[in-house]
């Protein structure tokens, strides 16, 4: 046994050091060089920056080999040692919030990101790797570098893997105004906002106002959406309920809802 998980960082670090050395020579001495370095590796985390420093492709299969989390596509490291069934962050955050950890390789791998950036040499595998390691606590510097690379002409290169994995986690940070326009026209939270929060104390500008932006909103969206804040608008006061252009607008809707059905509170008030 070369050194063992129990030994000092210090003691795994030396002993990971000869082994590599002796196998990076002309002529290897040890007996299974490679394995040995290989199962001294799994418990030495502290060589893996010293490994994506070197270029090598050797020295870059041995840390991406080691680093515990998906290289190739977008799979959090959270959602990875959850069960199954779990498939949201915001769900294992409250059902086990115990596992809702910081990566401790994040630091390392966004290091190894921000100086493959300035080198104009950055490794996709790294950039999936670091957004897989992401903790959605304290990430002002996370956001500021995906802002960083965005911005980037390396962006431009990145297999659509990375990308995809950027937009799933980093979301509007990594996407352009035509994107974010489409991805907002299609959220019926948004189109429907004002609807939405729409009170009994609401006036009849505002009621219009509001129904006409979720009505255009509906229309122009890139999919099909159903009309949100319709029980916050029949909660509105009779006067502004009765206000011709405001009841000419809500037959509109209901004419709109014919298949589907207007919702009990605002088909009450009709």
């Amino acid at each position: 046994v070369d050194a063992k998980p129990e030994d000092s960082a210090a003691q795994r670090i030396a002993v990971f050091k000869k082994l590599w050395a002796d196998y990076r020579s002309p002529q290897p001495k040890i007996p299974s060089v490679y394995e040995r370095l290989v199962k001294v590796l799994q418990f030495t985390p502290e060589m893996i920056p010293e490994l994506l420093k070197d270029p090598s492709p050797e020295s870059q299969l041995l840390a991406r080999s080691q680093i515990k989390v998906r290289t190739d596509v977008y799979y959090h490291h959270i959602l990875r040692q959850s069960p199954h069934t779990a498939k949201e962050i915001d769900y294992i955050k409250s059902r086990w919030p115990d596992r809702l950890t910081p990566h401790p390789l994040e630091p390392v791998l966004r290091k190894a990101v921000a100086d493959g950036l300035r080198q104009n040499k950055l490794e996709p595998w790294q950039v999936i790797a670091w957004i897989n390691m992401q903790y959605s606590e304290d990430d002002t510097e996370q956001m500021k570098l995906m802002q960083i690379l965005f911005k980037s002409p390396a962006w431009k290169t990145m297999p659509l893997e990375a990308k995809f994995a950027a937009r799933q986690w980093f979301g509007k940070e990594t996407m352009t105004p035509g994107q974010i326009a489409w991805i907002d026209g299609a959220d019926p939270a948004i189109v429907c906002s004002d609807l939405i929060f729409l009170t009994e104390e609401s006036d009849v500008a505002t009621t219009l106002a509001a129904l006409n932006k979720a009505i255009d909103g509906v229309k122009k969206s890139p999919i099909k959406i159903e009309m949100q804040g319709l029980d916050q608008l029949a909660a509105v006061s009779d006067e502004v309920f009765t206000d011709p252009k405001v009841l000419e607008l809500v037959f509109e809707v209901a004419d709109q809802l014919r298949e589907s059905g207007v919702s009990f509170p605002l088909g009450k008030r009709l």
